[in-house]
């Protein structure tokens, strides 16, 4: 129930004001619509999800990846997020939640920078095999 305070003003049982629109101001200074929308001090709504929309209509989720329009998540560099997590960058290499690199072209990044492919074999960025003593190294 709602109870009115000696200026007149109506709270809820938890103290929190309500608006002549009927919305909840919390006590954090949040306003909670009759929708259930939440609008944060600083002018963000916040979805049921947790994320944050601005006042752009960007949305930022919980853990602060900006989601596009067509449903993307962004890191605050600009690279995407795929559903699974890896990390597409802008050179539109895919880095997995492992930490393993695979290039565009399907390469596989090792530790010291050489590429290696879907056969195995080694390859320099030039795209060179590698070759020990005239073998090929996999």
């Amino acid at each position: 129930g709602l109870r009115v305070t000696q200026e007149g003003s109506r709270v809820t049982q938890e103290g929190s004001r309500v608006t002549q629109e009927g919305s909840i101001v919390t006590q954090e200074g949040s306003i909670v619509t009759q929708e259930g929308s939440i609008v944060t001090q600083e002018g963000l709504r916040v979805t049921q999800e947790g994320s944050r929309v601005t006042q752009e209509g960007s949305i930022v989720t919980q853990e602060g990846l900006r989601v596009t329009q067509e449903g993307s998540r962004v890191t605050q560099e600009g690279s995407i997020v795929t559903q699974e997590g890896s990390i597409v960058t802008q050179e539109g290499s895919i880095v997995t939640q492992e930490g393993s690199i695979v290039t565009q072209e399907g390469f596989r990044v090792t530790q010291k920078g050489s590429r290696v492919t879907q056969e195995g074999s080694r390859v320099t960025q030039e795209g060179s095999r590698v070759t020990q003593e005239g073998s090929r190294v996999t």
